[in-house]
Order: structure tokens, then sequence, then C-alpha cells
């Protein structure tokens, strides 16, 4: 995970407000998850993330319909493994091959094919909870976002630390903040930006949109006790300096 100075926290949202996602007022808001869909990923999984991803849509479009695949093989593939192969002397011999394997060291991948059609492929995985795949919903709907908008990274940033933050700056910071604490199935937790840039970056989106103070403790009402510190002291001092 990648700590991100709050400086190029500052450029990467400054980016993103000149570009054509500042037309986009729904990105000024808060995401928030409508209890019916929490039920139709418990009935399924994969049907229920579709329309997750159909209702994020909603709140950052308009854009194109992205469709999702949960890949439960991807899981499975180990990153080395035992294959035959054939000698020049004809003998066949046992040796240990790496296996492509695109999801070994992440969660999700956004595709766009050559006939227009646009994928999430998201990792099939019962370690993984609601909580998680919507933190990985949102990094790759960010990826979309920027697609559709043709939106690249400002100087050197990382595109995938950029693409964390793109989320955040959409409105899914508190995703971000609650699925990126990861599970079994990450020993290092998911995203490409750790907890503590995920709140400072939080926090600087709820300054940015001038949100009340108590708005903002309503929203961070899971954080346990021993990340109030983290979150809050960076908190009041971005709402100090913005004058919020």
């Amino acid at each position: 995970m990648n700590r991100v100075a709050s400086s190029d926290i500052r450029i990467a949202f400054k980016h993103l407000r000149s570009s054509t996602l500042s037309e986009n007022g729904k990105c000024r808001t808060l995401y928030s998850l409508p209890k019916e869909l929490d039920y139709e990923f418990g009935k399924n999984k994969e049907r229920g993330l579709q329309k997750i991803a159909d209702h994020m849509l909603e709140f950052v479009g308009p854009i194109d319909r992205v469709f999702l695949t949960l890949d439960q093989r991807a899981s499975q593939i180990k990153a080395e493994d035992k294959v035959f192969v054939v000698a020049l002397d004809g003998k066949t011999k046992e040796e240990k091959k790496e296996i492509s394997n695109q999801f070994k060291d992440k969660a999700g991948e956004y595709r766009v094919f050559h006939n227009g059609y646009k994928e999430i492929v998201a990792i099939y995985d019962t370690k993984l909870y609601l909580q998680h795949y919507l933190a990985i919903l949102a990094h790759e709907m960010a990826h979309h976002v920027l697609a559709e908008h043709k939106i690249n990274p400002p100087g050197a940033l990382n595109n995938e630390i950029f693409t964390d933050l793109t989320a955040i700056y959409l409105g899914f910071g508190i995703l971000l903040c609650k699925g990126y604490e990861g599970g079994a199935a990450f020993d290092g937790g998911l995203g490409y930006i750790d907890r503590s840039t995920v709140y400072s970056a939080t926090a600087s989106w709820f300054a940015l949109n001038q949100c009340k103070v108590t708005d903002i403790l309503n929203n961070f009402h899971f954080i346990e006790p021993e990340r109030y510190e983290l979150l809050f002291g960076v908190l009041w001092r971005k709402l100090f300096i913005c004058g919020v």
C-alpha cells in the first residue's frame, strides 16, 4: 500500500475539478447503497453486484453501462504449478512453471474490448464480504469513469493511485474506508493506497464540498476508536484551513 502526500491529493482533486467531471453535480454528494441492493447481493452475488454497479453508474453518470463478472477460476489458480514437459531426448520431466494469473495480486480488473463492450471482472472469494466488493467496484468504476471522460493522471502520479483518489472524489470514500481493510483473502488489504491516505483524501473531499461537521461525524460512525485520531486529526486541520 502506498501513502500519498497531501500535496498529491490536492493535485489529483484539482485535476479532476478542472475536467469534464466537474460538470456532474452528482459527484459532489456521498454515495449511499440502498438496503434492497444489500439484500440482492445476499441472494445472488453476481446479479446483486451488477445491480449495484448499475446504481453506481446512475450516481456518477451519464456514461455507458459496464457489465460485471465474478471470476471464480481466478481465485483458484495458483501462482506456481507443476507441469510436465518433453525434453529433446524424448524423456518426460516435471517442472515448476509460473502461471499467468492476472488476479494474483489484485481483486478486480476493468476491461474494454474492441467492439466497445466494457466489463468489470472481480475475483470470487468466499473470504470477501460485501464491504470488500463495494470497494473493488468503486475502484473499477473509477477506471470506467476516467476512461469514458478520457482523463489521464496529472504529472507523474501513478495511474492506480490516481484511480483510488478518483473513486474518493466521485463520492465513494466511505466505501474505501470500510472495504480497504481487506480480509483473509488479501492479507495486505485491498487497493493501492493505505488507510491513512484513504482517510486523508476522504477528509479532503468533505472539506472540498463544504460538508457540515455533523454530517461528517454521522458518516464515520463505523470507525474503530483507535482510528479516530488518524481520521479526525487530519479532518480538523483540513476543515480549519478551508474555513468550513
